[in-house]
């Protein structure tokens, strides 16, 4: 049973479209249950289990060799050598220095005002890998100068944190994860580190979570795991408004979650039959649409492997989920699903689904594939109750930091702004049915690396935050990068973006970007990189297009 807001448009068919820089969150991100530990991530730590996702296998599904470009390389440290040992404490930092010229500053189709403006970002890395404790965290703040407009100054907290802590060992541990950054509240774009906008438009988003938990072994019958976790969410910014509206469609929010859960994994004892039982209750404390809000889920699943390469999933069970706001949401419903999994090589995996969940029968489908020795392929798609702050939450058990102090998916090893970015999404209060797909390629030769991806995401408010009014809106985008290892330590980098935005009865407005930059190590620890960037968006103000010029010239100095 399901009560209060529905979308209020017809559903949109899966149109071709997912941005490799910024595709949409892995579904995984949408778990309730602690599960199996995923390698290639903070060792120990767990992947959420739903009754829409499979526990990965050890040593299996990780795919760190997935490759999506990061325009702007940000070195903090050089990585270890090939058969160095891991020392069970590791710091190290960077400093990122960069002067920028735009003619545009505050990215507006009305006020386009040059300026000339400086950052600098420090960063401090740690790393642990010890009996008791493993994992990493990185702090790095960025600081904004302007010559002509000092209101655009500022600081952007960026921080990330994850790790696991061994309170007794193979009984007792803690999980602890971090995020904060700030983000714009129109959506970000053109897939630099940093966009100058105009910083009343900027969000600064921090999310927190902690989880002790239990965990037994019975033999080769079962692994238990009974677990509490805490969450808290907050999204600091001014109230934004669409074009002729007096009603704003973002608020500043936050809210806090408590989580009891438990899980009971069948172990080797059962061949190729494996099953998960799981149960998980959350209540919401916060204001607007989290104030008593929960979610409940009871669930089972089957796993059968068919062959080594292929196992049949079956889910079932029961979710009680709640929003408030000017229009509760209910959900009262059965979940369920099958479908498959297909997995033929250590790095490649493919899941696909028909189900219930959130009150939403759908499709889920995710996976990533290396096509022949040079080629790989990501594709995603996904339907779930959520919004930013949300989403932002629920990566916390998605995401990792590597050696170098970037915050990454613990799946394919990808940037979390393009792992879980919305582009041209904007940010909005309430509770949103999303969906969202994504496919995306990556060709890589003996100096050049090319990148192709697509993505779509429709958001339709299903609960409405009070004193907001927010509104439907449907993106899809396209973008082409390239990489090019010019000779030893100097790269040259481009990526291009078209991209259409659909809000609610505004219209297609178009997107366009264009970067070119050249990174060059001057020493071993010393980076230079010089960066263009072209962007042209339309906007519902006075209805007109924002074009924008940015050089950039960066030093980065890694200790």
């Amino acid at each position: 049973m399901r009560r209060g807001g529905r979308p209020g448009r017809s559903r949109t068919g899966l149109a071709a479209g997912m941005l490799l820089m910024g595709a949409a969150a892995p579904a995984a991100a949408q778990g309730l249950f602690g599960g199996d530990p995923i390698p290639g991530a903070t060792t120990g730590l767990s992947r959420p289990l739903s009754p829409f996702m499979t526990p990965l296998e050890p040593g299996r599904s990780a795919a760190p060799n997935f490759w999506q470009p990061d325009l702007l390389p940000d070195i903090a440290g050089a990585p270890r050598g090939a058969g160095e040992p891991t020392p069970p404490w590791r710091f190290g930092g960077s400093v990122v220095g960069s002067a920028s010229y735009t003619d545009n500053v505050r990215n507006s189709v009305t006020n386009t005002e040059s300026d000339v403006f400086f950052t600098l970002t420090p960063r401090v890395t740690a790393t642990a890998d010890t009996a008791s404790l493993v994992g990493s965290a990185t702090y790095a703040p960025r600081l904004r100068y302007y010559l002509n407009n000092p209101n655009q100054n500022g600081v952007d907290q960026r921080f990330a944190a994850q790790g696991l802590g061994t309170l007794i060992q193979d009984r007792l541990f803690v999980e602890f994860s971090a995020v904060g950054d700030v983000q714009s509240v129109f959506g970000d774009f053109a897939g630099a580190q940093f966009e100058p906008d105009n910083q009343q438009n900027q969000i600064q988003t921090a999310s927190y979570r902690i989880s002790p938990y239990l965990q037994h072994r019975f033999g080769d019958f079962a692994i238990a795991r009974l677990g509490y976790a805490f969450r808290q969410v907050v999204q600091d910014g001014n109230a934004s408004f669409a074009e002729g509206e007096t009603t704003p469609f973002f608020v500043s929010t936050g809210f806090t979650s408590n989580q009891f859960y438990g899980t009971l994994n069948s172990g080797d004892s059962f061949g190729r039959l494996g099953w998960t039982l799981t149960a998980s209750s959350t209540d919401f404390a916060g204001d607007n649409v989290y104030d008593g809000a929960y979610n409940r889920i009871y669930g089972a699943q089957l796993r059968y492997a068919v062959t080594r390469e292929l196992a049949a999933l079956v889910d079932g069970g029961w979710q009680d989920l709640r929003y408030n706001g000017v229009n509760p949401y209910e959900v009262n419903d059965p979940v369920w699903g099958v479908g498959f999994r297909y997995q033929p090589d250590e790095f490649s995996f493919l899941t696909v689904r028909y189900g219930q969940f959130d009150g939403q029968t759908s499709w889920f489908a995710n996976g990533g594939l290396d096509i022949g020795v040079r080629t790989r392929m990501f594709v995603n798609y996904s339907e779930r109750l959520s919004n930013s702050g949300l989403n932002t939450g629920d990566a916390l058990s998605q995401l990792r930091v590597d050696e170098l102090g970037n915050l990454v998916n613990v799946s394919t090893g990808a940037p979390a702004a393009l792992a879980f970015g919305s582009p041209l999404q904007n940010v909005q209060s309430g509770i949103f049915l999303q969906r969202r797909a994504a496919l995306a390629f990556s060709h890589t030769l003996t100096r050049d690396t090319f990148s192709l991806g697509f993505s779509w995401q429709d958001s339709d408010p299903v609960a409405i935050a009070q004193g907001t009014q927010p509104f439907s809106q449907t993106t899809r985008s396209v973008s082409l990068g390239w990489n090019r290892a010019l000779e030893p330590g100097m790269t040259l980098v481009a990526a291009g973006r078209y991209g259409i935005s659909e809000p609610e009865n505004s219209g297609e407005l178009r997107n366009y970007s264009l970067t070119v930059g050249v990174t060059r190590a001057l020493t071993e620890r010393l980076v230079a990189s010089l960066l263009y960037q072209f962007t042209s968006r339309e906007t519902n103000e006075f209805g007109g297009t924002a074009d924008r010029n940015l050089i950039t010239f960066s030093l980065s100095q890694a200790f």
